[in-house]
């Protein structure tokens, strides 16, 4: 696992007797994992086998500043980011860059949201950091970790203001791991481990952006030869991709299957890979995750009440089948309008239009009469170059025009496909 780490400043963390185990810490974990570490000021400090790379806080002010801390990630392509800082411009910098690139964080405060830290020049210098960015990366960050017990509550209980209680945590994936130096009965290999597991529970919480584009034809390969089992030969799948997946050590099943997972096509993939005579060695219900996707069982709730979708029940011109087909295709459209929609969605339309005879003629009619008719065209020519729908059983012609690419980035950044 690579993990980049950002400390402001080495040789200030070094001299202080609260944080200088982080020296160690960082020592100790190279020495099983890929660790980098980004500082604005690293001194004479040596961190054993951690790489080292320098910014400058004072850069991060202007463009260029920026423009480093990005190529640092575009050239490390780090799994996890540990930002060791708060109240500072410079890591939320990084964290910002962090957030564009989803790559997800960690975020060690070290006590410094303590109330009496707080309330020190609270109204001139905390309250306006907090509102510039300091709430905002606690509020983003994928996990914040506790260096003791006192502050683990603290987290859970921090407001605008530490007399103000709030209605709400403002991040739950808080995790306690003792800091060795000053927690009784727990040691330096002790804090190393939790934190490495802690860092894979963050990395298998966000599967998708960590994927290559191979990992993603392989689960829309495999998906679509589930979905098609019995009904369709093996041609789907040509030799060199079944060699791809063959070379696929854990790591790369690892993202493929929780991606799938979470997009409720799990049952095609595993089915996929047997038909390929590749056994699923990984359950992704048995990892521990943190939950990151927001809960869209609402959202979904209004789609199936929207207008359209009613004023298709009330219409007698549909009925049967081609009812049915209207329904599904229009809730699709709907739900990928309020981004929350999932591959199973895309399956279940791909089903209905591939396997069934419906009057092509009724149904583009009736979805044209609803104002969908250019939605569905660009849907159709994702539905050709992701799951493999001929033309054939399209009741309309795809279009791959400017909709069509602003759909395909809505469902990348939606960590969809």
């Amino acid at each position: 696992m690579r993990v980049l780490h950002f400390i402001p400043d080495l040789e200030v963390v070094s001299s202080s007797n609260l944080m200088n185990y982080k020296l160690a810490l960082l020592k100790d974990m190279a020495e099983s994992t890929d660790v980098h570490v980004l500082t604005c000021n690293a001194g004479n400090v040596s961190l054993g086998r951690a790489v080292v790379y320098g910014c400058s806080s004072v850069g991060t002010f202007v463009k260029r500043g920026k423009k480093r801390i990005g190529k640092v990630l575009d050239k490390l392509k780090p799994e996890v980011v540990h930002i060791h800082a708060s109240w500072n411009y410079t890591a939320y910098c990084l964290f910002d860059s962090c957030l564009r690139r989803k790559i997800p964080t960690v975020v060690t405060l070290d006590r410094s949201l303590e109330p009496w830290h707080v309330l020190h020049h609270y109204w001139l210098c905390k309250l306006p950091k907090l509102v510039l960015f300091q709430r905002r990366m606690l509020k983003d960050a994928v996990a914040l970790h506790a260096v003791c017990f006192q502050e683990k509550s603290s987290l859970q209980r921090f407001a605008w203001h530490p007399r103000l209680k709030p209605k709400h945590c403002i991040n739950d994936r808080v995790v306690e791991i003792d800091a060795y130096n000053v927690a009784n009965g727990t040691d330096l290999k002790d804090m190393v481990r939790g934190l490495l597991r802690l860092y894979r529970k963050v990395a298998d919480s966000s599967p998708f952006p960590q994927m290559t584009e191979e990992e993603r034809l392989v689960e829309d390969k495999l998906m679509m030869l589930g979905v098609n089992a019995s009904r369709l030969d093996m041609g789907l799948i040509s030799g060199e991709v079944v060699s791809q997946m063959r070379s696929f050590d854990e790591k790369s099943w690892r993202k493929v299957l929780l991606h799938s997972a979470d997009e409720g096509i799990l049952d095609y993939v595993k089915s996929g890979m047997v038909k390929v005579g590749i056994q699923p060695s990984i359950n992704p219900y048995s990892i521990e995750r943190f939950s990151l996707r927001k809960d869209d069982n609402d959202t979904r709730s209004k789609v199936a009440r929207n207008s359209k979708l009613l004023s298709l029940k009330k219409d007698g011109a549909l009925s049967g089948f081609e009812l049915e087909l209207c329904e599904c295709l229009v809730s699709v459209i709907l739900m990928v309008r309020r981004s929350c929609v999932h591959r199973s969605d895309f399956v279940k339309l791909y089903e209905m239009l591939r396997f069934n005879e419906y009057d092509e003629d009724l149904v583009e009619e009736k979805i044209n009469k609803l104002g969908l008719g250019g939605e569905a065209a660009s849907l159709f020519q994702i539905m050709k170059e992701r799951y493999g729908l001929g033309e054939g059983f399209m009741f309309a012609e795809p279009s791959d025009g400017r909709e069509t690419e602003k759909l395909r980035l809505k469902l990348s950044k939606s960590d969809i496909q």
